[in-house]
Formats: C-alpha cells, sequence, structure tokens
C-alpha cells in the first residue's frame, strides 16, 4: 500500500526512538501545565511572565476559544486541582522540576545529558533503518512521474460509523481541518471546513469531486526519500480555530526538538537541527517528522482528556518518494485510504488517497 498510516500506532517500538518522543511530550506536558496555572493562579505560579512557552501560549489560547462552559470548566480545574497523572508527577519529581519555579521546565534540567542517548544512537545508518523499518519506501521507482509537478491530498468522504456521546438529543456537526508538511517539513494550514450537520450513525458526506485539501509542489531535485504529510484533525461543534492551534502546537513541538539537538551538539545534533529547520530531507527528515508526529498526537490526546475539548485527536497520512520516477505501481492515483477518528465515545473515517499530477 503506498500511501503509510500511522493512526493507529501509539508507538513504532523502537526504544531510542520511544525515548525521544516520550521524554519531549512529558516536557512539553509539564510547561503546558506551568504555563497555564501561572495564567489562572499567579499567587502561587510565578513564571516569568516574559517566558518564551510556545506549547503553553498555544493551549491558553485554545482554552479561549472553547464554549463558554468548557473554558470556564477548564479554567477551575487547572485552579482548584491538581492535574498531573501519576507518570508525569513521578518524572517531574524525579528531574527535580518544580511547576512552581520562576523558570521553564526546559530550564531546570539539564537538556545535554537527559538526551546524552541521541548523541552515542543517532547514526547516518540509524536513520536509514528507521526509514526503512518503520516508514517504508512503498513506491515503484520504475517509471512515472519524472515530470511531476504536484502531489495532490483528496478526500472522498467523511462516514459517521458511530455519533459521539450523548447521543441523544441532538446529532454532530463536524469541521475538518490540520497541518500539512512539505519534504522540508515545512508546515501549511489547511484551513477548517464545515463538512455537515446532521450526523448520526451511519450518516455519510461522500464529495463528488473529491475535495483537495492540500497540493504539494514537487521536484525531481532534493534528498531523496521525499516524504508529505497531512495530519488531519476532526472536530464536533467547534467555535473555530483549531487548525490554527495544530499549526501552533506543531512549530512548538519543532521548536524543543531544535532545543534538544542544539544541547546535543556534534555532527549529530547539527544534523538533526538542520532537518528540523527544513533544509535537510531524506531520512534523517523522515526521523524528525515521524518524532513530531507522535508527540502532536500525544499532546492533543492528552489536552482532550483534560479539558474535554470538541476536537478529535489528529490522524496522519505519510506519502513518501524513494526516487523520482516514482508511481503507485504504474499509476498516478493511490487507492482509497481510511483515517479513523475515535474520541468522545464517537467513531469517524475520512477516506482519501493521493494523486500525482503534472
Amino acid at each position: 500500500m503506498e500511501g503509510i498510516q500511522l493512526n493507529s500506532e501509539k508507538k513504532v517500538v523502537d526504544p531510542v526512538f520511544d525515548n525521544l518522543v516520550e521524554k519531549v511530550t512529558k516536557i512539553l506536558q509539564l510547561e503546558i501545565l506551568q504555563v497555564m496555572q501561572a495564567n489562572v493562579n499567579p499567587k502561587y505560579f510565578k513564571l516569568a511572565k516574559e517566558t518564551k512557552s510556545l506549547a503553553g501560549h498555544a493551549v491558553i489560547k485554545r482554552i479561549g476559544q472553547l464554549p463558554k462552559e468548557k473554558k470556564a470548566a477548564a479554567e477551575m480545574m487547572i485552579k482548584s486541582t491538581n492535574v498531573i497523572e501519576k507518570p508525569l508527577h513521578e518524572f517531574a519529581l524525579n528531574k527535580g522540576i518544580d511547576l512552581k519555579s520562576v523558570k521553564i521546565v526546559d530550564q531546570q534540567i539539564s537538556i545535554s545529558k537527559e538526551f546524552d542517548f541521541v548523541k552515542n544512537n543517532f547514526t547516518p545508518k540509524y536513520y536509514q533503518s528507521f526509514a526503512d523499518k518503520f516508514m517504508g519506501i512503498r513506491f515503484n521507482s520504475s517509471g512515472g512521474a519524472t515530470t511531476a509537478k504536484n502531489l495532490v491530498f483528496k478526500v472522498h468522504q467523511v462516514k459517521c460509523l458511530d455519533e459521539t456521546n450523548p447521543e441523544w438529543p441532538g446529532s454532530d456537526t463536524i469541521a475538518m481541518g490540520g497541518v500539512a508538511l512539505d519534504d522540508k517539513k515545512v508546515e501549511t494550514r489547511i484551513n477548517e471546513i464545515r463538512v455537515g450537520s446532521g450526523f448520526d450513525d451511519g450518516d455519510v458526506k461522500n464529495y463528488n469531486p473529491p475535495k483537495i485539501l492540500k497540493t504539494f509542489s514537487f521536484g525531481s531535485g532534493g534528498t531523496f526519500p521525499k516524504s508529505y504529510a497531512v495530519f488531519l484533525a476532526l472536530a464536533e461543534k467547534d467555535g473555530g480555530g483549531f487548525a490554527d492551534f495544530l499549526g501552533e502546537l506543531y512549530d512548538a513541538i519543532k521548536d524543543k526538538l531544535s532545543v534538544v539537538f542544539v544541547a546535543v551538539g556534534g555532527a549529530i545534533g547539527t544534523a538533526v537541527g538542520a532537518a528540523i529547520g527544513g533544509a535537510v530531507g531524506g531520512p534523517i527528515g523522515v526521523l524528525v517528522g515521524a518524532a513530531a508526529g507522535f508527540i502532536l498526537g500525544a499532546l492533543v490526546e492528552w489536552l482532550i482528556g483534560l479539558f474535554k475539548d470538541d476536537m478529535f485527536v489528529p490522524q496522519v497520512a505519510i506519502c513518501e518518494f524513494g526516487s523520482a520516477n516514482a508511481t503507485f505501481n504504474g499509476s498516478l492515483n493511490s487507492p482509497l485510504l481510511n483515517l479513523h477518528f475515535q474520541d468522545h465515545g464517537g467513531h469517524y473515517h475520512v477516506r482519501y488517497n493521493w494523486e500525482i499530477k503534472n
């Protein structure tokens, strides 16, 4: 299958990669909590006001976009309860992290020491092995799209398999949007569109012709494999802004990964730092993109659990070219694939495909 779906996987079962994803996710979770608590309870949480925290400020902005009742409930919960679950609390204790400190979380620990394993394990051989084993170059490299100008991501159908809870009274109103990443890991927003209202079990929205959500420019130059990704999210009864939120959160993740690899230093830090900045593709870029994607999914899932946000956890569709001549087994169109969204007691699928277009 030419398109690669990561939507059902929480890990890629690689200890080195998983360690990176888990630690960066926990640091970002703690920073988000620190910024939120300083925002609603500044008497006890003394974080410096000028502190830069892209993730924390993105979440505060998102909470401000929630319906009035959910916004008030989220702020009250942050102010009046301990929202740190046990594993995250233990991580903070073990690392000596204090959310009441004037210093942001990543300034309270030694990043270079915490991520020293990166320097020893992230080698060119490791990048290539990771790309081959977990991302899989699925394109036929013989003949086809040498002169291709665009790669198009198209949605054919949104189907309600199970309406969100409570199922009665009322029906779901669904919006769709997200973030797209090109082969240089430069992201663009996929503006939110209203899929429709009145979704009950079994209801379907068909797009004929298919709805084009993103068109990527594609050329024969640069480093292969080239990897393109669409992080797609659905939202039920959303007030808007969730696509921008995903983009801002992704920026925060890239920023934190950059902090990690700059701190690690050496050739590995330089190479991966360049990949994060969009200057390097190939296997390094694939690994960085995968790490950012898993962290994004983990953070959004965690935030939905905290604040009952109407957004579904974003799912990712990845299309990877092994060469400039790659085709979908001789075709310019991939087979139809499904992304599954399961949150809030509901289950939707989005049917999509990729097209190489001259």
